[in-house]
């Protein structure tokens, strides 16, 4: 089940003919702007690659994130729902395997904590969770302008090249410590990957575009409802944590897990752990459960106790 959203047609006559010139300003078509190899990224981002995937052409790409570890992942989505929408910029926070996936999507790590989309729908991680807000035709433009003026598109460098990366202005032989989270800034199309022990580094046009992205504050925004959840189950008892380690303050009552969901024994199978996205007609009964995203919870089904965790499945 979708959220209904208004239909606003971001891209109009204004922000194409600005773009169009920007585009051609800014000679997309160097090697100096193509997407970073995932194997060229820092160290400390090997727990979350990045994975950009064209979709049908320019201007339309959509960012993903693959974390490996070592619990399975179950695949319960219809594409036609799901498909891929075209990102006008977004922002993305590394992990490292200091920590467990449950846990690094609670504390916001290997997560999209900014997503602009073309419609003009912005979603933001904020102190009280996940919220987004409806831009006009005009926000979008000027935001996007604001980025443009800091001359992001004219850097030389994605990052790639860690500390001799033209994107920081590090000091002779200094050798950056590993293990520190990458984040992403993303802005149609160009990406820069910035390595987070290098952050204070950062020439101004990229530390300027990351403020302007991160820093701006809707007018008004309402609670996020996904259209995919991305959960992380443990059987109690089978995995030995502790659920008071993850569950929220205040601690929300135990429920019953929805008959009109997958079955927990089904997906945690002989593991007695998953990670899983569901979305479709599973999202009335998730939101329900989880009106506040990051969140966890302890559910019970069949007798058994499990501890689940939930983050909106972005982008």
């Amino acid at each position: 089940m979708e959220k209904e959203r208004s239909p606003l047609p971001v891209v109009g006559p204004l922000s194409l003919s600005l773009f169009l010139v920007l585009f051609a300003s800014c000679n997309f078509g160097s090697s100096i702007y193509e997407q970073p190899d995932p194997q060229s990224l820092p160290p400390s981002s090997d727990a979350a690659t990045l994975v950009a995937t064209e979709q049908g052409g320019p201007g339309q790409v959509a960012l993903s994130t693959s974390t490996p570890g070592p619990t399975p992942t179950v695949e319960v989505t219809n594409p036609s729902t799901t498909a891929a929408r075209e990102v006008l910029a977004s922002y993305f926070v590394g992990w490292t395997d200091g920590g467990g996936e449950l846990e690094a999507c609670l504390l916001g790590y290997g997560q999209y904590t900014h997503i602009l989309y073309a419609d003009g729908q912005l979603v933001i991680r904020t102190a009280d969770g996940y919220r987004e807000a409806q831009l006009s035709e005009d926000e979008v433009n000027d935001l996007l302008s604001r980025i443009v003026n800091t001359g992001f598109f004219q850097v030389q460098g994605d990052g790639s090249e860690r500390e001799h990366d033209p994107i920081y202005a590090v000091p002779p032989d200094y050798l950056p410590p590993d293990g520190v989270p990458h984040r992403e800034i993303m802005v149609l199309q160009k990406r820069v990957v910035i390595d987070g022990a290098l952050f204070e580094y950062l020439i101004p046009e990229v530390r300027d575009a990351w403020h302007i992205l991160t820093d701006y504050t809707p007018a008004s925004t309402v609670a996020y409802i996904p259209t995919a959840f991305e959960l992380w189950i443990y059987e109690v008892h089978a995995d030995e944590l502790s659920p008071e380690d993850y569950r929220p303050t205040p601690v929300p009552p135990t429920m019953e897990w929805p008959t009109d969901l997958p079955a927990l024994r089904g997906l945690v199978a002989d593991e007695g752990i998953a990670r899983v996205t569901l979305s479709d007609e599973s999202v009335l009964a998730l939101t329900h459960l989880f009106p506040t995203l990051p969140s966890s919870r302890v559910v019970t089904q069949e007798g058994s106790e499990y501890l689940v965790g939930a983050c909106p499945g972005l982008p």
